[in-house]
């Protein structure tokens, strides 16, 4: 009886994680492969309440810039058609996320995984400029957690296929 609990448990996550690749509006089978972090846009806004509850000023940060090999914003990722990991990182604070496997989900344009995660959201757009070029859109906004403010973050980070 194990044994049959255990081939029909396999067969039922093969069914379950093929699922994403076999979807004709699903990105996962372009996205099977390394890839490599090359530039970001970011946008960002966020306020705080004042003393008296009122929305307090308005702070705004925009930039875009490539990313240099080995710096903090740069990473490798591999995306296989079960998991995402990061294989290469240069961010020193998130070297114990190497070569863990996080499980995804993708449904369409909209990818989710524990390793891709905001402050509010772990939902990112994927698109492609061409098949060696991909780019995660994410939308992370909502107010702060001990509801002192709002912030709005947008960010395009850039992918390009390591061959």
């Amino acid at each position: 009886m194990k044994k049959l609990f255990f081939i029909w448990g396999i067969i039922t996550l093969a069914l379950s994680l093929n699922s994403c690749v076999l979807d004709p509006e699903s990105n996962a089978g372009k996205m099977i492969g390394d890839w490599e972090t090359v530039h970001i846009t970011e946008s960002d806004m966020w306020w705080y309440y004042n003393e008296d509850g009122t929305q307090g000023n308005t702070y705004t940060y925009n930039d875009s810039y490539d990313i240099i090999p080995g710096s903090e914003d740069w990473s490798i990722l591999r995306i296989t058609p079960l998991a995402i990991s990061a294989i290469e990182i240069g961010d020193e604070e998130s070297q114990e996320l190497l070569n863990i496997p996080f499980p995804y989900s993708i449904k369409g344009d909209q990818f989710t995984s524990l390793l891709i995660t905001g402050d509010y959201t772990n939902t990112v757009t994927v698109s492609f400029k061409d098949d060696d070029t991909m780019i995660f859109y994410m939308n992370d906004s909502g107010y702060m957690e001990d509801n002192s403010g709002y912030e709005e973050y947008e960010s395009w980070i850039t992918y390009r296929r390591v061959k």
